[in-house]
Order: C-alpha cells, then structure tokens, then sequence
C-alpha cells in the first residue's frame, strides 16, 4: 500500500522519489539537477514526510550551497517543523536577493499568518499574486486573514473571488458561509448559495451551505432538501448527515433523525 502515496503524482515524478529513496537506503550518491531535487522534496512537503524531506533538503545544499531555490525549501522545512523565525531569516535574505520572487512573497505571507500578524501576511499575499500564479489559494489565504481581523466584507469578498476563479475550492465555500452567520447578512447567505448551486448543481459543499442558511433561519424542511442534495452527491459527507438530523430533531421528527444517523453508520467511519 506504500505506492498509494504516488496515486496523484506523474510516473516521471514516481521515479525520481523512489531513486533518490533507493539511493539513501543504499548509501551512496548521484548526481540530480536542480529541477530534479526541487521536485523530489515539493513531493515530501506535499505528502508531509519530515524525515525524507529533511534529507531531500540536505542534499539539496550538498549539491547546490548557493540555489535560491534549495534555500527556499529550507523555509519551507523550517515552516514545517513550526521554527517561523529561523524561516523567517533565509527569506528575508531571499527577498532582498530576489524582491520579485512571488514564491518568496507567498512564503513569508505563510510565515506571518503563523505568527499571527494579518496585516503582514495580506501584504506579501497580495504581493505573491502579481504574476497570477494560483490566485485563488492567494485570495483565499487574503479571506483568512481579514476573518482573523473580524473584517468579514473583505473576508468575503476575497472568498467569492477564490470561488470564481476555482468553484471547487471547499474551503472557501465554508468560510464564505461562516462570515454570513449575521442574522442582517442572511438573506444575501441564501441569495449567494442558491446561485451558487444553481450554476454548480454538483457541488456538495455548496449544497451544504445552503442547507446551512436555510437550518440558521429555521426553515428546516429546506434545510433538509439541501442536505439530501449533499447527500446524493456523496453519501460518505458526515456533516450533511449531523445536520439534517438536527433539522429532523428541530421539527420533532426524532424517528427521522435516527434513520438518518443510522444512515450516516452504514457510510461514514
């Protein structure tokens, strides 16, 4: 089951892992160029494997001290240990080095939502998203942090922007919803919603956050037919099961509720 790592990646970057693996386990060395090792330790950053990554990055300098790209990873490592500071350093060296790098910009806007400084973040986030590289992940990170600040209409405006630019992106759809929880926004929650699932009738998560609107204004029957929408989309969404329970509770309808959970035991761990 160990390959099942691989089910997402391309067969060259497969290949290129599991080389640089056998040759640790071997002992012994080769070359890889620049690109190579940039791939083979994104690969561990992404499947979170600390121990692979940190000798990706090891070697990484071995090879190439002076790679702005290696000493970048070597922040990314040092984020995923949580040392911000230390990570912090190398891209300040970085940015002076390299002030247009939005990779770098990206980063320290990372670091600085860590440490709990927005203001900061949201600057080098919208710094980051000059070129257009993977600007819905850069509107959404933009929305968590004025969330953070209870700034919720610009917390929602950059969440609507992220789903434009990419409608499958669950967690903005959650967040979005969460900065309607106002009992003067709700309207404008279902309004969003229903067009939303309208033009994308596949989303669960939108279904969701319909159901949502409609469950915290009390209209528990079409809460229900929201989540049973949810539901037929994947019957494995234990959310969409607790809540149209609750809305079968709220109604007095507790058979209901215990068919649903029951339900909800036959599909979800």
């Amino acid at each position: 089951m160990k390959n099942d790592r691989f089910k997402n990646y391309q067969a060259n970057i497969k290949h290129l892992v599991l080389d640089f693996e056998r040759m640790e386990r071997e002992g012994t060395s080769r070359y890889y160029d620049v690109e190579e090792l940039e791939t083979i330790i994104d690969f561990y950053l992404d499947t979170a494997d600390g121990d692979m990554l940190e000798k990706s990055v090891s070697y990484g300098e071995e090879l190439f001290p002076s790679s702005n790209e290696i000493k970048l990873r070597r922040a990314h490592l040092l984020c995923f240990k949580e040392r911000y500071q230390d990570a912090l350093t190398i891209l300040k060296d970085l940015e002076s080095m390299e002030p247009d790098n939005t990779d770098v910009m990206y980063a320290i806007g990372v670091i600085y939502s860590a440490l709990e400084q927005p203001r900061k973040a949201i600057q080098y986030y919208r710094r980051a998203s000059v070129d257009g590289y993977e600007l819905s992940t850069i509107y959404a990170n933009i929305g968590d942090e004025y969330a953070k600040m209870d700034c919720l209409g610009e917390a929602r405006n950059y969440y609507r922007k992220a789903i434009k630019l990419n409608p499958d992106d669950e967690h903005s759809l959650y967040e979005l919803a969460n900065c309607y929880e106002d009992s003067e926004m709700m309207d404008q929650w279902i309004q969003y919603f229903d067009h939303f699932v309208a033009d994308h009738p596949y989303s669960k998560v939108g279904w969701y956050c319909l159901g949502e609107a409609y469950y915290c204004l009390g209209l528990y029957e079409k809460a229900i037919d929201a989540y049973s929408y949810a539901l037929a989309i994947d019957d494995n969404y234990d959310y969409a099961y607790m809540q149209q329970a609750a809305a079968y509770v709220q109604l007095g309808n507790l058979g209901e509720a215990i068919r649903v959970l029951h339900e909800a035991c036959d599909h979800v761990d």
